[in-house]
């Protein structure tokens, strides 16, 4: 039985790939639609992304962090006071296999945490349906469309390259699927 459990986790361990220091760097989410060119492109962090990166992460200027966006991949970069300046590429970027999620929405906290493990699971667009017995709280404590905080949470520790869309809410009826 220990060697079964044994042979599972290594099995595990080997899947997940080699933990190196880049990985254990904090990553950031920073969209971006021109290419990027190591020691030339930088970003400029708003007030929340600076206060995360030197009050919260203690980060300080020329530490290592990793940036990413679906689009451009995952680059190893570092932190200087009021940006970000790109230094290498760690990861290219792959295509997203497209995975939808429809659900009625529910509790705040709760939705917060559907998104978290929606995103956790893979899905690329999170997409809520009013249903008969879906009730107003729940649709006034949805967040707006677009992209959450919690999404983007979930896609910087899960290792993710893109963040998924929260559409706006649509009745039952407007769902177009190609299920059975």
């Amino acid at each position: 039985m220990h060697k079964l459990i044994a042979a599972i986790l290594l099995l595990q361990t080997t899947a997940w790939g080699p933990q190196d220091k880049a990985t254990k760097l904090p990553r950031l989410w920073l969209p971006t639609a021109t290419p990027v060119i190591a020691g030339e492109t930088s970003w400029p962090l708003d007030a929340a992304q600076r206060r995360k990166l030197g009050k919260v992460l203690r980060l300080r200027r020329g530490d290592e962090l990793r940036v990413f966006d679906g689009g451009m991949g995952e680059w190893l970069a570092s932190y200087e006071d009021d940006r970000v300046v790109a230094k290498e590429r760690t990861r290219e970027p792959t295509p997203a296999t497209p995975l939808e999620l429809f659900f009625a929405p529910i509790k705040k906290k709760r939705t917060s945490l559907l998104i978290e493990k929606a995103v956790e699971l893979g899905a690329t667009r999170l997409r809520p349906v009013r249903t008969q017995r879906t009730e107003r709280a729940s649709i006034q404590a949805l967040p707006a469309p677009g992209f959450t905080t919690a999404a983007v949470a979930a896609s910087e520790q899960s290792e993710r390259l893109d963040v998924p869309l929260l559409e706006a809410i649509v009745a039952t009826e407007a769902v177009k699927t190609d299920l059975p």
